[in-house]
């Protein structure tokens, strides 16, 4: 019983912090491709990505989250593509508010 409360105990201590922070559901659409959408949960100060692999085409998405002031969060995107020989590679800054959307390139960004 000791054993459990400890380790009850201990995981609180550690997991408390990061239940504080704020967390977001990101949503992005491609606005030339509508069936292409991704969606990415996390907190503050995290990352979270995504890799969907064809044979040949290939999509990678990362998005990471950042506080920023007045309750504003930071997002930094990255998007790489393949298709075929053809490769682009996106990232983009910006500063929004949650439950706001916004177009970058052909990213329709939706964050909750």
């Amino acid at each position: 019983m000791k054993t459990t409360i400890l380790s009850a105990t201990i995981l609180f201590m550690t997991a408390g912090p990061a239940l504080a922070d704020a967390s977001y559901t990101v949503d992005i659409a491609m606005t030339n491709n509508p069936q292409q959408k991704v969606q990415i949960m996390l907190v503050d100060n995290s990352c979270g990505d995504m890799q969907v692999k064809q044979p040949k085409r290939e999509a990678y998405f990362r998005v990471c989250a950042k506080p920023a002031d007045q309750g504003r969060v930071t997002l930094e995107l990255e998007r790489r593509t393949r298709d075929g020989v053809d490769e682009i590679t996106n990232r983009g800054t910006i500063t929004t508010t949650p439950k706001s959307s916004f177009t970058l390139l052909d990213m329709k960004v939706s964050v909750q």
